[in-house]
């Protein structure tokens, strides 16, 4: 009876534990080449994205860190417009893929560059976590094809694809799907 209670007690434990490495990186990135806009074109959202559309962010080198602008428009169009900056320091001996956000102190959160093209105009960040994932492109839409790697990359490294959700870009006067 003792070895089943400690055999049921190791499954619960093990039962909430999430067993998956870590996502791998981009190898290096190139931060003065990461910095202007990027438009969002799918995503696995935080809680405070649900309901964007038109989403971009600016990122801004500064002194050893990067400012963070995120906007979107939420509501009935034209929508009202939202706003949230943060800080971003990258982790040491990363490269430059791996960083520490906070929007408001002292909350932190992690922000990994896993993909990015050779071009610097698409990109996948995401969370170690696998809960969160944006496909960024420099500009509001992409073709078919580039969705389509994008979205093999981020399958490949452990991210469910399957409950990606559009962004809606149709505040710039495109099409909101690929092309």
């Amino acid at each position: 009876m003792k070895h089943t209670y400690l055999a049921l007690s190791l499954a619960l434990v093990l039962a909430g534990c999430d067993h998956r490495e870590p996502p791998k990186t981009a190898k290096e990135v190139s931060v003065n080449r990461y910095m202007g806009t990027w438009y969002e074109l799918a995503s696995l959202p935080t809680s405070f994205q649900r309901g964007c559309y038109c989403t971009k962010a600016n990122y801004e080198w500064k002194d050893h860190w990067m400012q963070v602008t995120n906007t979107c428009l939420k509501g009935e169009k034209p929508g009202k417009l939202k706003k949230a900056t943060a800080k971003a320091w990258p982790i040491s001996d990363s490269l430059n893929t791996k960083f520490k956000m906070q929007f408001f102190k002292p909350f932190k959160g992690d922000y990994w560059i896993l993909y990015v093209d050779k071009n610097y105009q698409h990109a996948i960040a995401g969370t170690p976590d696998y809960e969160h994932i944006w496909f960024l492109s420099r500009k509001p839409t992409t073709t078919v094809g580039e969705f389509l790697k994008l979205k093999a990359i981020a399958k490949a490294k452990g991210y469910g694809v399957d409950a990606l959700i559009m962004t809606n870009q149709s505040c710039n006067k495109r099409k909101t799907k690929p092309e």
